[in-house]
């Protein structure tokens, strides 16, 4: 892929985060705040394990599909995780664990 389309697969992920992120207040009127980071983790996981059985022979329309799961997963998950002055390490564990998993996914894909 070129630098472009390279790039070009952060537009759904950035999006869907944002929409993630936005609906964080709505949902945890109806839900508690450990649902939502667990449903985020799971999409997270879910883009995860997408791009890790695609391969290096992955379809772009699959990265793109994956790269907005992973940022609503993103934007559920901090967006929960930030507000709590006293979940700090909490908040440096999860993005440190989110970021060796697709640095992971993505050296692994490399490496096919």
């Amino acid at each position: 892929l070129s630098a472009l389309l390279g790039g070009m697969t952060q537009i759904p992920g950035a999006v869907t985060n944002f929409i993630g992120s936005e609906l964080v207040p709505v949902l945890q009127e109806r839900w508690g705040k450990y649902w939502i980071v667990t449903c985020g983790a799971a999409s997270i996981f879910i883009a995860y394990l997408g791009i890790m059985i695609g391969g290096q022979k992955t379809p772009f329309w699959l990265i793109l599909f994956m790269g907005a799961f992973e940022g609503f997963g993103v934007g559920l998950v901090f967006n929960i995780l930030h507000f709590p002055s006293n979940n700090h390490y909490l908040l440096i564990f999860y993005r440190l664990m989110f970021k060796q998993m697709l640095n992971y996914g993505m050296c692994q894909l490399l490496l096919r």
